[in-house]
């Protein structure tokens, strides 16, 4: 029997636990509280609510990337403009998803918006309102989090398509955004702490207070950032990540189910026939034992990706596609890079779908063994799981006709080709062109370098757009690409892509004006479109527009100014002002988010020439150049530097001429890199030829008073 006494202290051991316990989440609400009355901090929404021209919109929320990702250029979700107040008798339909339905690297020709084009053709009256509402990295923990937002937007239907981040996804087992966790109850927790004032309050500190080094700082890097993450098939984690999946799908159908809202799974397309594993473990049988060992269902020692692959196209090349789907498939759950949804997640959607009795689609199956004039994945798929454009009609065809039956559509949907969706859409050999040249850019990661066959891929697709190109500049002439725009406009007004798809046309056959136009028109429908702003103070830059390319930036600025683009744009308006420290400042951080760009490094080169900072300057072009960034201009910037440094050697000489001679080879009839020529030989002592150029030079305002300080320096006895 307890004693009073030693009751006494289990009571005073228990309160002070319960008082621990509770004191940090007391305070915590009260701060939330405080937080909320003084309106200082706002939580973190997907969504926001913003007025424009007396009406009230629903946006998404362009800081959202950075508080899942916590990088400097991290991922947005795609832009939503949509009235908070849906009209009447208009059905809307939200596609939510990862970069797959986003339509990376083209997200202008989205899943959502090809959905849009198959179902609105001439004959058909009824409005549907096709809402894109995706995101690039993110897994269903963060999709959870796009479910409970979505239905302020009153839908009608959604369309599930996601799957393939769950391992590199934020708090996935391959992840370096959050810890894994057994418990997506924890996670949810956690992503709601973060989330909220106080969340939003911590992060505001300790972003203040840490260097330029911290990750948030850091540019986003793609797939590449989970390189040295590798999992194995027999790995614990892969089950935890299967039943992770599950409880978060079912945590998104159940809330969805509470608003009456049907939903559609649809289990997403992977690249199974035309992508090679990334990671494999060696193999531990000879090529004979590991096909005993297949043919008698002993899967034990089969645990090499490469050589399960190399037998799927054995089999399918030498005897049945149909056999060798098991076989391609078990060489994706191998693959030590968990980049595409595996059987686990394949499993999961189907189980969910027959226990709930809800509708499925299958757009992996339709594409591969549904697919009775299957070929080959490179006509579907951009590389592992994106999309190329006759995919996305593929994939957009198989919802479609499952969606219809749901929408009022009576009997079957007629299946559309992607050519006419195409044009609908304004796709060209434009579009095409750089659609692939995306992808060869995604190819200068390492991730990909260990690849088998990845030097053979990239030759290629390399080689395509050389094709492409050559389709590019004999395709019809910008006035027949205009009369397209418009005749697509006219079919599809609602369609705010198809001003910013013309756009690019117009930029493209040097009509400046008809490309502010064409933007304009967009902005209009969408205000807040954030590629189509950075395409406005682009042009007004082009068109020494700087008081509106300044409003344009600071409007971007206010949206999103982590931007990849926005660096450089802001930079190009500060040095056109003379503000070179800016510009600077502007374009290092243009260098520091894309580290392979050459144009980065020559703008950067560029500020500390005018800054009279020549060796750094020298130091940039030289960077620029070895990353392939040779035009003329900067070959010309390159050799002024070299020439106009302090003091020059003479090979600093010699090579300014040899690049001022490459400059001039591309651009002959160039006055301003023959002036840099004649102070190449005046320095080099060749009087007589450096004021034979001289002599033409003259004809041009401005160059001769620039180039008669550095002449003067050389002592070159010249009559100017």
């Amino acid at each position: 029997m307890i004693s009073i006494g030693l009751e006494s202290k289990i009571g005073k051991i228990g309160a002070r636990i319960a008082l621990a316990v509770a004191a940090p989440a007391l305070f915590f609400f009260l701060l939330e509280g405080f937080l909320a009355w003084t309106g200082w901090v706002q939580p973190m929404r997907l969504l926001q609510q913003v007025e424009h021209e007396g009406k009230i919109y629903w946006t998404t929320n362009q800081q959202y990337g950075s508080f899942v990702f916590e990088r400097a250029t991290a991922p947005q979700p795609s832009l939503i403009w949509t009235p908070a107040e849906k009209p009447a008798g208009v059905t809307r339909v939200v596609v939510v998803g990862e970069s797959a339905a986003q339509g990376f690297p083209m997200p202008e020709f989205n899943l959502a918006r090809i959905l849009d084009a198959l179902w609105h053709q001439p004959d058909d009256a009824r409005r549907i309102e096709f809402i894109n509402l995706t995101m690039t990295g993110i897994n269903s923990h963060i999709l959870r989090e796009f479910a409970r937002e979505v239905l302020v937007l009153d839908p009608d239907y959604l369309v599930f398509y996601a799957g393939h981040n769950e391992y590199i996804g934020p708090f996935g087992a391959a992840s370096v955004f959050g810890g894994f966790q057994p418990s997506p109850r924890i996670i949810q927790l956690l992503i709601r702490l973060r989330r909220s004032r106080v969340g939003r309050l911590i992060v505001m500190i300790s972003s203040s207070l840490e260097n330029e080094s911290a990750t948030h700082h850091l540019p986003w890097q793609g797939l590449d950032e989970f390189r040295e993450a590798q999992i194995a098939f027999e790995d614990p984690v892969v089950q935890a990540t299967a039943r992770n999946w599950q409880r978060n799908v079912n945590a998104i159908l159940d809330r969805a189910q509470r608003a009456k809202v049907p939903v559609l799974l649809v289990t997403p397309a992977v690249n199974l026939t035309d992508w090679p594993p990334l990671g494999s473990q060696s193999a531990v049988l000879d090529r004979e034992s590991a096909w005993e060992a297949w043919r008698n269902d002993d899967l034990t020692d089969l645990s090499s990706a490469n050589q399960m692959y190399g037998m799927a196209q054995e089999m399918h090349l030498h005897y049945s596609v149909t056999e060798a789907w098991p076989l391609y498939r078990f060489a994706l759950d191998l693959d030590l890079y968990r980049f595409r949804a595996d059987s686990g997640i394949r499993d999961g959607l189907e189980e969910i779908a027959k226990q709930r009795e809800i509708p499925h689609v299958d757009s992996d199956w339709q594409l591969h063994e549904g697919n009775p004039v299957f070929e080959s994945d490179r006509r579907y798929f951009l590389e592992h799981v994106h999309l190329t454009f006759e995919g996305r009609v593929q994939v957009a065809n198989t919802i479609l006709e499952a969606l219809a039956p749901f929408l009022g559509k009576d009997g079957a949907m007629q299946t559309m080709d992607s050519e006419t969706i195409a044009t609908d859409l304004l796709y060209t050999a434009r579009s095409e062109f750089e659609m692939w040249s995306r992808i060869v850019d995604l190819y200068q990661y390492p991730v990909f370098q260990n690849q088998a066959g990845a030097n053979t891929r990239v030759e290629l697709m390399s080689s395509y757009l050389s094709h492409l190109q050559q389709s590019v500049d004999s395709m019809s002439s910008f006035a027949q690409v205009q009369e397209q725009y418009w005749r697509a406009i006219e079919r599809r007004p609602w369609d705010v892509e198809l001003h910013f798809t013309f756009a690019q046309h117009a930029l493209d056959a040097r009509a400046p004006d008809e490309a502010l136009n064409a933007i304009q028109a967009g902005l209009s429908h969408s205000p807040r479109h954030l590629e189509g702003l950075l395409n406005l103070a682009h042009v007004q830059l082009s068109m020494a527009k700087l008081d509106a390319a300044d409003e344009t930036l600071s409007v971007i600025a206010s949206l999103d100014q982590m931007h990849r683009r926005y660096p450089n744009l802001a930079g190009q308006l500060a040095a056109r002002l003379g503000n070179y420290e800016v510009a600077l400042t502007h374009f290092q951080r243009a260098a520091d988010f894309e580290p392979h760009s050459g144009l980065a490094r020559a703008n950067v080169g560029l500020c500390y020439l005018a800054l009279q900072r020549h060796q750094q300057a020298i130091t940039q072009f030289r960077k620029a150049k070895a990353l392939g960034h040779s035009p003329p201009s900067l070959l010309n910037n390159f050799a002024w530097s070299l020439l106009t440094q302090p003091s020059p050697q003479s090979e600093d000489i010699e090579e300014a001429r040899r690049l001022v001679l490459q400059a001039l080879d591309m651009e002959p009839q160039s006055l301003t890199y023959l002036g840099t020529l004649a102070l190449a030989e005046a320095a080099a002592g060749n009087a007589e030829t450096a004021m034979r150029h001289i002599g033409v030079v003259r004809e041009i305002e401005g160059v001769i008073e620039q180039l008669e300080p550095e002449l003067a320096r050389w002592c070159v006895e010249l009559t100017l």
